[in-house]
């Protein structure tokens, strides 16, 4: 039930990148999802949800619950990339492990 996820940012673009956060779980009654019933419908979502955007710089660490907090990145805008590098820290099933991977 508990995903971490945590990324170090190692080459900021330009502009744009930022990882934007809504406060919308798997948990919501009736979540707008595209017809698929997989995808978020993301023009939707921003409708009905105030997003909260953070811009990180070189050698800051974020660490958030992706696998609880719907997320995305921000389209980057320049020729120079967002270069990220970071992971997934979660419990096993039995909770008597702690499990990561990137």
């Amino acid at each position: 039930s508990t995903l971490i996820s945590y990324f170090v940012t190692v080459q900021a673009p330009e502009a744009g990148g930022e990882l934007t956060t809504y406060p919308l779980t798997q948990d919501e009654p009736n979540p707008p999802k595209l017809p698929n019933g997989w995808a978020w419908d993301v023009p939707a979502v921003e409708a009905r949800y105030p997003g909260l955007a953070f811009t990180t710089s070189v050698g800051d660490l974020f660490l958030f619950a992706a696998g609880r907090c719907l997320h995305r990145v921000n389209p980057v805008v320049g020729p120079r990339a967002r270069i990220t590098m970071g992971g997934f820290l979660s419990l096993s099933a039995g909770h008597d492990r702690v499990l990561y991977w990137s």
